[in-house]
């Protein structure tokens, strides 16, 4: 019974080990510069569909996240935003970024990294 406790014991330490070094929660303070889409169209039809702005502003409507492909690096970046508002969360940026659908933008904010995953919540946009 002893082994199988120190086996938990150390089964715990290191599971809790890997998911602190795994997600930075402090992010770190960058911009963005790339076209605005919205994911799943995005990664269906790609940029090119000519049908593209249309199907990406309609699902934007309803709820599917809208992000930033980078243009140096092709990396996909959800955005997110903070209302300043006292006792306001993290709500997704598809208002704000709705207008600018399939053309190009800076976004500044905090940039935040997890294994296949890039996240940034945006304080300042405007169009490119």
């Amino acid at each position: 019974m002893k082994k199988f406790t120190v086996a938990v014991v150390a089964i715990l330490a290191v599971c809790s080990t890997v998911a602190y070094v795994s997600a930075d929660s402090q992010g770190e303070k960058g911009f963005v510069v790339g076209t605005v889409i919205e994911a799943s169209t995005y990664a269906i039809k790609g940029l090119s569909d000519p049908g593209y702005a249309a199907a990406a502003a309609s699902r934007t409507s309803q709820g599917f996240p809208v992000g930033i492909v980078e243009d140096e690096t092709g990396e996909v970046y959800i955005c997110i935003f903070r209302n300043n508002a006292p006792a306001s969360g993290a709500q997704t940026a598809n208002e704000i970024l709705k207008p600018m659908m399939g053309k190009k933008a800076v976004v500044q904010g905090m940039i935040y990294k997890a294994k296949g995953l890039n996240v940034i919540r945006i304080s300042n946009v405007s169009e490119y």
